[in-house]
């Protein structure tokens, strides 16, 4: 072993237990990782079927709207919310008329193919889903052209988050102004 490496050896061990003995930094958690609020994104299934369209109207934007009244009191950014709770009901309905419409289709040609086979019940049975698949379309259709009136159910989403925005802007006026003690 020669005498540079005896100097080597011992000068890497020193900064070894140097190293051990300083206390590491702390690093906040904040940095590398972000929390993210399960009720922020919204859970959108490939195959919209009407029943996630009547989730979608159900579920609770009077929560939201109470929230958005107390950031913002402002009576546009409330007509903006309602506008995009529209379109986003429209997107659910676009997109379970799509899968509907492909479920006929593939049902159709189906019947066609069973039709020439003789199989003359299952045909039948075919026929049958065809009706109920139909039936839903007509179900979004109607939700669709009661949203372009503003009525019938969709007008429940809306009705819900300006009664949640209204009582926001109640519990903003009662937390600031009469709860202040005057006398």
């Amino acid at each position: 072993m020669g005498l540079f490496q005896f100097f080597w050896k011992n000068n890497k061990k020193a900064e070894e237990n140097q190293q051990e003995q300083e206390p590491k930094p702390h690093i906040p958690r904040e940095l590398f990782v972000k929390d993210v609020d399960d009720n922020v994104e919204l859970y959108v299934p490939d195959k919209i079927t009407i029943t996630e369209v009547y989730k979608f109207i159900q579920q609770d934007n009077e929560t939201k709207g109470f929230q958005d009244a107390y950031t913002t009191q402002d009576e546009k950014y409330k007509q903006q919310a309602i506008e995009m709770l529209k379109m986003d009901l429209r997107i659910y309905l676009q997109r379970a008329s799509n899968f509907y419409n492909l479920e006929i289709c593939e049902i159709d040609s189906h019947i066609e193919s069973r039709k020439r086979a003789g199989l003359i019940d299952l045909v039948e049975q075919l026929n049958k889903r065809k009706q109920f698949l139909e039936d839903m379309l007509t179900q979004i259709r109607q939700l669709n052209d009661d949203l372009d009136n503003e009525q019938g159910l969709p007008m429940r989403m809306i009705h819900s988050y300006s009664r949640g925005f209204t009582k926001g802007l109640a519990a903003i006026s009662e937390a600031e102004v009469l709860n202040k003690k005057i006398i």
